[in-house]
């Protein structure tokens, strides 16, 4: 994935966070519409729309990217996250996040990319397929020959590693349940993206007065950290060791993400939240007019990734 492209994808999923914990713990149905601004260098490079959807007993949240103003005129780059699954209550606290489905799909330039994810119903490890192609011609291209994976071994992620860990979307929804409902100052989330393993870890502040925007406001902040796990090279392990991320929510039921801050090894970037669409619907209606899919995929399969 292009460099620009991979910063937008990586910020975005950070703020997957705010996308799912955003929703009220006190409430049996939760619907939320945000949408952000990428900030890198003082520059706007992109735009995100969140939406969740979650009942007492089932979720679903997508994420859409894409890039902004001048950086769209040199690289028109959009990506999608999906997810749904479902709630499992009982005696646990918090409740017990069940994953279904995840995708993801992005397009740049002549390279784009679908992946689906499923997981089984019995041992619950993901069995996923990740299609690479040329969106404008179609054309299949074979992952191996592309610049990012040239000179790296793909390995699939093992068995022992992939077992109960949960897609990046739904990762966020149990770190929601962790704070939320369970009451968590800390937390740690497994996650599998279907090529890598990787650990969420957040640790949840005591509410406190941050200058945000030209103004003072009373928030809480979540400091978040990735720990790579499997399907990292050395020089990734090390960027990502060196990140981490911190996001700032108001102290209501809602507990809506206002910004989150995104601090890389050489740059920071920054995601500003620009309308609640609770108030104002036609910001996030208006998102998507102008993308033009990426594809629609047939049935996808699923062939077996146990090494």
């Amino acid at each position: 994935m292009p460099i620009l492209s991979k910063h937008i994808t990586v910020l975005a999923s950070v703020i997957g966070v705010c996308a799912t914990i955003s929703a009220a713990a006190n409430e049996p149905n939760v619907s939320e519409r945000l949408t952000f601004d990428i900030m890198l260098g003082g520059f706007h490079i992109g735009d995100v729309l969140l939406s969740y959807e979650q009942s007492p007993t089932s979720y679903e949240s997508q994420i859409a990217i894409r890039s902004h103003g001048v950086v769209r005129w040199f690289q028109d780059f959009q990506a999608s996250m999906q997810a749904r699954g479902s709630i499992e209550t009982k005696s646990e606290n918090p409740p017990r996040t069940i994953p279904d489905t995840f995708s993801s799909s992005w397009k740049a330039r002549e390279i784009a990319a679908i992946m689906n994810m499923r997981y089984d119903p019995t041992s619950r490890l993901q069995m996923s397929s990740e299609h690479f192609f040329n969106p404008l011609t179609g054309e299949d291209l074979d992952v191996r020959e592309l610049p990012w994976f040239r000179d790296q071994e793909i390995k699939a992620v093992p068995n022992k590693l992939r077992s109960g860990a949960l897609d990046p979307i739904s990762a966020f929804v149990a770190a929601r349940s962790a704070i939320l409902i369970g009451g968590q100052s800390n937390f740690r989330i497994p996650i599998y993206d279907g090529r890598r393993r990787y650990d969420l870890l957040g640790e949840v502040d005591l509410p406190e007065t941050m200058w945000i925007r030209g103004s003072d406001r009373d928030l809480i902040r979540v400091r978040v950290t990735i720990e790579p796990l499997f399907g990292f090279d050395e020089e990734r392990t090390e960027r990502m060791q060196k990140s981490s991320g911190r996001a700032y929510f108001t102290p209501d039921d809602r507990f809506l993400p206002t910004q989150i801050v995104l601090n890389g090894a050489s740059v920071t970037s920054v995601m500003n939240l620009t309308a609640d669409c609770h108030t104002d619907p036609v910001p996030c209606d208006n998102f998507l007019i102008g993308n033009t899919p990426i594809r629609e995929e047939s049935t996808p399969t699923y062939p077996s990734l146990s090494p």
